[in-house]
């Protein structure tokens, strides 16, 4: 955070919205701009579900309270393409997210204004106006952990990251997994930056579900398996690994008998 933002003119007004203190509110700030250079370098972090947002900003009130007071104090604007982009992110950023977009061939959105309908009031001048609906954006929500396992998607656009990360993580060992906001985060690493993260997100799914049925995984009461955080690190490359083709089970019969053979 720059010299001179915690006493900013819209942090004041951002703390008489939310009726919180000088502290509660830049911390907010903070937080926004860390989820920011994180997941949405390019300053779009409307991408992002607006609960997954929040939660980032450990927002405990109504959902969408946060989002509508950081916006109405200035420090968010509303994006007919992008739904939320943060205000003069280009100025917010630190230098690493500045190289990180220059490297990938990347400059930070501009926001285009929500195009309003103009009608008519009830003395016959044209005064009030109206917001046409959003574009539709790509979600990461942030689902409340599931009993059992969601089903696959099996229709293009009926799933989200979210549903992809709460998928990998309900079928993952329980000795072996983390909470499912840690999950999904380490899910949006490794997907975000791709030019499809919905297809790469599927991707990993798919070949985490042979894994997780492998003989590998379910052998010795799953003491092979490695940790999710550890399957989804990037530096691993656990993720880009093809689980092993399926046995049967004459082969397994087979495969014990030969190690018993040979004992």
């Amino acid at each position: 955070m720059k010299r001179g933002t915690p006493r900013h003119y819209k942090v004041d007004k951002l703390m008489e919205l939310a009726k919180v203190d000088r502290a509660k509110a830049v911390g907010w700030l903070e937080l926004l701009w860390h989820a920011t250079a994180e997941f949405a370098p390019r300053g779009d972090i409307g991408k992002c579900s607006e609960r997954w947002i929040e939660a980032q900003l450990d927002w405990r009130g109504r959902p969408g309270k946060l989002l509508d007071y950081l916006v109405r104090a200035g420090w968010l604007d509303r994006c007919e393409v992008n739904k939320l982009v943060v205000h003069d992110w280009q100025e917010h950023s630190d230098e690493s997210t500045h190289r990180r977009l220059q490297r990938a061939g990347q400059c930070f959105v501009k926001v285009t204004p929500i195009v309003t309908e103009e009608t008519p009031s009830t003395d016959g001048n044209v005064s009030a106006s109206r917001e046409a609906p959003a574009l539709p954006s790509l979600a990461i929500a942030l689902p409340q952990p599931r009993a059992t396992a969601p089903s696959a998607p099996t229709a293009p656009g009926e799933t989200d990251l979210s549903d992809l990360a709460s998928l990998i993580w309900s079928n993952h060992p329980k000795h072996r997994r983390p909470t499912l906001v840690a999950a999904e985060r380490a899910l949006a690493v490794l997907a975000m930056d791709t030019p499809s993260p919905l297809a790469t997100a599927q991707g990993i799914a798919d070949r985490h579900g042979g894994w997780v049925s492998s003989v590998e995984w379910t052998r010795e009461g799953g003491r092979y398996v490695p940790h999710l955080l550890k399957f989804l690190d990037p530096r691993e490359g656990h993720w880009m690994t093809e689980p092993p083709e399926a046995q049967s089970d004459d082969d397994e019969v087979m495969a014990i008998i030969r190690k018993r053979s040979t004992a």
